[in-house]
């Protein structure tokens, strides 16, 4: 039977520093009692201990909380690694510290957990339990990446191959949240399309709620612009028919007007999903824009207005806003009244843009032969 072992500089034995512990509890707060320490009921102990804790962290200083935490992690060390009744105690106690500390304990209470994390290497499962809390506090603290970086450091340690169906979902659900709490828009978008590639033609169809979330955290994002990639995850096709799916497929490839007609026949539902309509429409004129760049070389502000259903004076604002978004590049004709189109992003890139790329690659390519070959003839020349 395993036993988890981390360097402790205590030179009392576990019974000894459990038993100091209820004492400290009982200082604080005398109403509060406990059974003699037993090391045959250890958990038992620990478990009153723990309970305890709160007094802990609403009556003592940061340094004596880190401490008082610090001892308990070295007692939840002393406990055999497969029992239940260590799950459910490690379980607990990082539950109280993430669902208890106030954001100027977070950072202590991270740090606690963290050590506690570190710790439980011999079980990636009671890491997962550590990580979750980890995860909370660091948002909380606002040092989310201090435990987040990328999703796909998360992903080659927690996976639906390693833990599980169930509990990898739960876990990229909780980072998405701390992504968007923590101002990580992008982030919370790559984990997102982690959570919904987790699911399979099989059981696509329970992942409605996480496929609209998914969604509707894209159509928000005023920094995301390029949607067609969703449209291969299976739990978004599985929307298809329903209005969340035709929302998205105007954003995809259709046009502002296409949003107006949707958006006046489907107030309340856009609304309801949290949307912003005015920051809708910036949009949706940006891709209507930038659709019509793929086509057009030289674009007249009339057609810029008919299009986008914009005033004179806001065209030129508006393409320095289009500019500044990278997505296209272009030039600013004021005497001709022109936008001079040089390249653009295409919105989305299916069979007739890989045509294309193909047709200027192949370009390039007779080119280089052609320069090539002018080359061997100058050296040929020249000897």
């Amino acid at each position: 039977m395993a036993v988890m072992h981390v360097p402790t500089f205590s030179p009392l034995s576990a019974v000894e520093q459990c038993e100091q512990l209820e004492n400290y509890l009982k200082e604080l707060n005398p109403s509060l009692s406990f059974t003699t320490v037993d090391r045959l009921m250890f958990g038992a102990n620990i478990q009153e201990v723990i309970t305890g804790l709160d007094v802990v962290m609403e009556q003592s200083k940061e340094s004596d909380v880190e401490s008082v935490m610090n001892a308990v992690v070295t007692l939840l060390f002393e406990l055999p690694t497969k029992q239940e009744e260590t799950k459910n105690l490690i379980e607990t106690f990082a539950s109280t510290l993430a669902d208890k500390s106030s954001d100027k304990l977070a950072p202590v209470s991270l740090r606690v957990v963290k050590n506690l994390h570190d710790g439980l290497f011999e079980s990636l499962e009671l890491q997962y339990i550590a990580y979750t809390a980890m995860v909370k506090l660091a948002t909380k603290a606002k040092r989310l990446p201090e435990v987040f970086t990328d999703v796909e450091s998360v992903k080659s340690k927690y996976s639906v191959e390693t833990i599980g169906f169930e509990k990898a979902q739960n876990l990229y659900r909780l980072l998405k949240t701390s992504a968007l709490d923590s101002g990580r828009s992008e982030l919370a978008s790559q984990i997102m399309i982690e959570l919904l590639s987790t699911y399979t033609e099989e059981n696509a169809s329970q992942a409605e709620q996480d496929a609209v979330t998914c969604i509707t955290s894209f159509l928000k994002d005023p920094n995301t612009f390029l949607l067609d990639h969703l449209l291969a995850l299976k739990p978004v096709l599985y929307l298809e028919g329903k209005p969340i799916f035709d929302l998205l497929t105007i954003f995809v490839s259709e046009k502002l007007q296409n949003y107006i007609e949707f958006y006046n026949k489907n107030k309340s539902f856009v609304d309801g999903l949290g949307l912003n309509h005015e920051q809708n429409l910036q949009k949706m004129r940006l891709l209507t824009f930038m659709q019509m760049a793929e086509g057009q070389k030289e674009i007249s502000y009339e057609t810029i207005m008919a299009e986008l259903k914009i005033e004179h004076n806001e065209v030129e604002p508006f393409v320095f806003d289009v500019l500044r978004t990278q997505l296209v590049r272009a030039k600013i004709d004021q005497l001709n009244k022109k936008v001079l189109v040089q390249s653009t992003m295409h919105r989305t890139f299916g069979r007739p843009q890989w045509e294309q790329l193909r047709t200027v690659l192949s370009e390039w390519r007779n080119n280089f032969a052609h320069i090539e070959k002018t080359i061997r003839m100058y050296l040929a020349q020249s000897s």
